[in-house]
């Protein structure tokens, strides 16, 4: 049953609230890698656009500028600008073309002139800006503006005199407008179809066992809202008319004797000194970070104190992707109330604070956040059981806090990507697999592999040197043994060593009399691994690399010695048989998140404090990215040997 592990299944209901427990970050270098796979197609759509013609006509003269086509257009050698919180933008100053044309000079019925002409473009500005954000746990990516502005511009005329620089003049303004009208218009068209093909294929939840288990990787938080949420009251004692109030403008102003309450958390994608600033007139009260500054009036409800302050914080060493809290209370008095909310980066002008910087949600995730030198997408990733019987069922297993910023040593691997890892999530696989019955199972004599019957057969005459008086009692009779997990042992991190993971079992044991299991043991069989784990292709694999197990006796029909006389049988056959079946299928792992035309490889892995850290470089897959019709090839598997050894280590202290 472990190896149907790659078996198509039905999807699970979605929890956008999870916590991550997967973070990609994906380096300055990755992105440039995507932008020059994706260059060739813009450069071809612009070559292929359809050009509309012009006509132009001034004091009687009428030009006409015709088949126009794009000959040679290059991008040139463009930036990749990370613009935090959520945008990227790539630009190039050296954008250049040539365009072909046909003219005609008409000025009455004596003159109709006829020719061709070439435009040059060069020394031309390029910038395209997208934005990221999370869409019903889709990576969502837009087009926030693409433009483009024309520096050298040369029409020449073939075969043309001094005498026709008067048509240059008239065709030159509205040819330059009209490319640069056409050229980001086809560019942004073949970025929206190439989003619209790939962004979609990036995988929110996956179908594995065999229409049992599901693997959910929706972006989380996509129902937290950035801004400060709470109330606002229409008398200024925080009472009377109550309604809600999302505040996103942190400049703002209140109906005379009101009252405002709005809280939430601050976090940052960096570490930052960090002061907050209250510009006001009336009362306040700021609570930020475990520091309280302002105060509220409660006795005098008619106040009337028109005079701006200014209150600043005291400085806060702010660490990236950590949650503070943030409460502001205001009262408004005479006139109407106003207030401004500012933050001071390292002892910097102070400006009005962004709503960016500030959310509802009490976590430090985000889906998407772009930072200085990567981009980060956070997944609240986690298998789940798919039973006819009931909806998934969250894992019990604690969840442990991932980075919040790149890790440190990321920039001294050389690689393009990070895969940071929460143990969680591996032991969601086990636990959901335990729930949907993966993880059960019954032998008998029958059914029993042939690998496996080298070693041991089910029948209480093999068994009888080890259980005489079952033997006894039920001489030649067929046995069977049913295997159920009854407690999952979460999978932790053994320092650089990889991996510790365990399943406890209740393995109960039957005689097979007249078609009937007679109950004849009760045992327990709890297993103890270890293990590692990789990215290979776009697949997270893994491998067992050593095996323990401790079997004891719960009840018994009959007496039962020497228990332990089948530990050298269960290893060999674990050693012989079970762990390279387990390892071919953890060997073609299950798939990542990744975009089409693209792959991992040579990846490095770091454990620690239940943190898996595994950094890759991005790889195109052969074969071109086409925008309309293009499908990745099948990934291969990968042999265990290729991974690691996976040699079974020698047990030791079992009772």
């Amino acid at each position: 049953q472990l190896l149907q592990l790659l078996l198509p299944c039905v999807d699970a209901t979605q929890n956008f609230s999870r916590p991550a427990s997967l973070h990609f970050f994906v380096a300055d270098s990755a992105i440039r890698q995507v932008q020059n796979l994706i260059n060739p197609l813009l450069e071809k759509a612009v070559l292929s656009a359809k050009i509309p013609d012009i006509h132009v006509s001034a004091l009687g003269i009428n030009v006409y500028v015709t088949n126009i086509s794009v000959a040679s257009f290059s991008l040139g050698e463009e930036t990749v600008a990370l613009i935090p919180p959520n945008r990227i933008r790539i630009s190039t100053t050296n954008l250049s073309a040539i365009a072909n044309m046909g003219w005609r000079y008409h000025d009455g019925p004596a003159i109709d002139i006829r020719g061709t002409a070439t435009d040059t473009i060069g020394d031309s500005t390029f910038n395209l800006d997208l934005t990221f954000d999370a869409n019903a746990g889709h990576l969502a990516v837009q087009i926030a503006s693409c433009s483009v502005s024309i520096g050298h511009f040369h029409i020449e005329l073939h075969h043309a005199s001094s005498f026709y620089q008067d048509i240059v003049n008239l065709i030159s303004t509205p040819l330059k407008n009209t490319f640069e009208k056409i050229i980001p218009s086809e560019i942004s068209s073949e970025v929206n179809a190439l989003l619209a093909k790939y962004v979609p294929q990036v995988p929110v939840v996956l179908p594995l066992f065999n229409h049992s288990l599901v693997i959910d990787y929706a972006l989380i938080n996509t129902t937290a809202t950035h801004g400060l949420a709470g109330h606002e009251y229409s008398m200024n004692n925080f009472d009377g008319h109550v309604s809600t109030r999302l505040l996103t403008n942190f400049v703002f102003d209140l109906d005379a004797y009101h009252s405002l309450d709005v809280s939430g958390v601050f976090v940052l994608d960096r570490n930052a000194s960090v002061q907050l600033q209250v510009h006001y007139k009336q009362r306040y009260e700021l609570d930020f970070a475990g520091q309280s500054i302002g105060h509220l009036e409660h006795n005098n409800p008619g106040m009337c104190w028109p005079e701006y302050h200014t209150d600043t914080t005291n400085r806060v060493a702010v660490v990236a992707g950590q949650v503070y809290p943030i409460r502001l209370r205001y009262q408004s008095g005479c006139g109407g109330g106003h207030v401004e909310l500012r933050v001071c980066f390292d002892g910097g002008a102070c400006e009005p604070l962004d709503a960016r910087n500030v959310s509802t949600a009490v976590s430090s995730d985000f889906p998407v956040v772009v930072a200085e030198e990567w981009l980060s997408v956070s997944s609240g990733a986690e298998f789940f059981a798919n039973t006819p019987t009931a909806g998934p069922e969250e894992c019990p297993a604690a969840h442990h806090v991932l980075p919040g910023t790149l890790p440190p040593a990321f920039n001294a691997s050389g690689q393009d990507v990070a895969i940071v890892l929460d143990t969680f999530l591996l032991t969601s696989a086990l636990t959901s697999a335990a729930q949907a019955g993966l993880l059960t199972s019954t032998l008998t004599d029958q059914n029993l592999p042939p690998a496996i019957k080298k070693y041991i057969q089910l029948n209480t005459k093999w068994f009888r040197l080890l259980f005489p008086a079952l033997y006894l009692k039920f001489p030649d009779k067929e046995m069977a043994l049913e295997f159920s997990p009854r407690a999952v042992v979460p999978v932790a991190c053994t320092g650089e060593l990889g991996l510790a993971l365990g399943i406890n079992y209740t393995l109960d044991v039957f005689v097979i009399v007249d078609g009937q299991n007679i109950p004849a043991m009760h045992l327990s069989f709890n297993t103890s691994l270890s293990g590692l784990v990789n990215v290979s292709q776009s697949n997270l694999v893994g491998a067992i690399t050593a095996f323990q197990f401790e079997m004891g006796v719960e009840w018994a029909l009959v007496p039962v010695a020497n228990l332990s006389k089948l530990d050298p049988v269960i290893m060999q056959i674990m050693d012989d048989v079970v762990l390279p079946l387990v390892n071919a299928a953890l060997a073609k792992g299950f798939p990542l998140p990744a975009v089409a035309g693209f792959s991992f490889t040579g990846s490095a892995v770091r454990y620690g404090d239940d943190v898996i850290q595994i950094y890759a470089a991005l790889q195109p897959t052969p074969g071109p990215l086409r925008s309309p019709s293009y499908s990745a090839p099948p990934t291969p598997a990968l042999r265990p040997a290729d991974l690691w050894s996976t040699r079974v280590q020698p047990r030791a202290g079992v009772q």
